[in-house]
C-alpha cells in the first residue's frame, strides 16, 4: 500500500514539474496577443528555448542598458538646466531688445518725395 501512495505522489509531482516547464498558449487576435483563443486567432509558440545562462545574460544586458539610459538622461536634464540658467544670467541690453522688434510696417516720405518703408 505504502508503495503505491510513494508511486502516486512521485507521479503527481512529475506532472506539476511538466506543466510549470510547459509555456502557456497564446494567441494572436488580430493585432493583439493573448491567453485566450478567439474567433479567427492563431495559437503561436511561446517557449523559451534560452539556457538560464542566456536568459541571465540577456537580463544583465537589459539592466546596463536601462542604467546608461538613465545616466543620459540626467545628464540631458543638467545640460538643459544649465543652459537655461546661462540664458537667464546674460543681460539684456536696449540695442540687443530693439532688434528684437519686428521692422516697422509705416511708409516714410522722403525729402525728394519717394516713398520707402521706415525702420
Amino acid at each position: 500500500m505504502k508503495h503505491h501512495a510513494a508511486h502516486g505522489l512521485l507521479l503527481a509531482l512529475a506532472g506539476l514539474l511538466a506543466a510549470g516547464t510547459h509555456a502557456e498558449e497564446v494567441w494572436r487576435c488580430g493585432n493583439s496577443y493573448g491567453q485566450s483563443p478567439c474567433p479567427g486567432g492563431i495559437a503561436v509558440p511561446a517557449d523559451d528555448a534560452r539556457t538560464a545562462a542566456q536568459k541571465a545574460e540577456a537580463d544583465a544586458a537589459t539592466r546596463r542598458a536601462s542604467q546608461t539610459a538613465g545616466q543620459m538622461e540626467q545628464e540631458r536634464l543638467q545640460r538643459n538646466a544649465r543652459t537655461r540658467a546661462q540664458a537667464a544670467a546674460v543681460p539684456r541690453t536696449a540695442a540687443s531688445s530693439a532688434s528684437d522688434e519686428p521692422p516697422s510696417r509705416h511708409i516714410v516720405r522722403q525729402p525728394s518725395g519717394q516713398a520707402s518703408r521706415g525702420k
